[in-house]
């Protein structure tokens, strides 16, 4: 599974465990579950886990997927029924070359021409600023990010931090976490100044390269939204990025009852 996605992950899995949360990963096909009350979540589990056997370890509890990939007739051979139809998320395809959108690449050369400073490195406690930046941002937005606490706590030799700085000022950054041969977007921020200057073009060019040479194959920059953040999906795309549909959130009831 070293293509899975981040919370398919087993430094997730551990994080969440250390945090209080119930997590269990089953033996036969290695789809880790958490489970919240009555409730046993896979989340972005694979096309190689056992629907079947899923709902027997759920037994007497509510089983809800969101499975990687579309598959509406097993799950419903399994007894699971949709309750929401799935996201899309961008991917950026490591193994090949990209050529930006035009209107990116003038964004980039933009970037390079200007005073901005680049450094890339691991993240640290010396960067957790970015979680009140981020918190902020999620508030005015109104949107949800994954907990804070599974960045802070993920491994430092596989995370990746990008910085953008004006005159030793911090104008924009970006975080990433690596699982597997894949990097995950997982936080970004940016000042006016910052955004004047395009940093996050540059810090996302020099990232992805950055990945490639290391030996990934994916980047996954999270979901798209054209409706509410249109802005932040054209960003998305026109670096280069696939979108890819998800396969929604399933439940099924519980096989038993208590």
């Amino acid at each position: 599974m070293e293509i899975s996605p981040l919370q398919q992950s087993q430094n997730y899995a551990e994080i969440l465990a250390a945090n209080g949360v119930v997590t269990h990963r089953l033996p036969d096909d290695g789809t880790y579950v958490v489970q919240r009350g009555p409730v046993v979540a896979a989340t972005r589990h694979g096309q190689q886990t056992d629907l079947h056997a899923l709902r027997r370890y759920s037994a007497r509890r509510i089983t809800v997927v969101n499975p990687e990939t579309p598959a509406p007739a097993a799950l419903r051979s399994a007894g699971f029924r949709q309750m929401m139809t799935g996201s899309t998320v961008a991917q950026i395809d490591l193994s090949q070359s990209i050529q930006p959108h035009p209107k990116w690449a003038r964004s980039l050369r933009h970037a390079k021409d200007s005073a901005v400073v680049t450094q890339h490195r691991p993240f640290t406690p010396k960067d957790h600023w970015i979680f009140t930046k981020d918190a902020a941002h999620q508030k005015a937005k109104k949107f949800r990010n994954l907990p804070h606490f599974i960045s802070r706590q993920w491994p430092k030799t596989q995370s990746h931090f990008a910085l953008a700085l004006l005159n030793g000022t911090p104008v924009a950054a970006m975080l990433f976490l690596a699982h597997g041969r894949v990097v995950s977007y997982q936080i970004g921020w940016a000042d006016q100044a910052g955004r004047d200057c395009c940093a996050h073009h540059l810090l996302l060019s020099q990232a992805r390269a950055i990945f490639a040479d290391q030996g990934f194959l994916r980047l996954d920059l999270g979901t798209i939204d054209t409706v509410n953040a249109a802005g932040l999906a054209r960003f998305k795309l026109r670096a280069g990025a696939a979108p890819r549909k998800l396969g929604g959130t399933w439940a099924a009831l519980p096989l038993m009852r208590s």
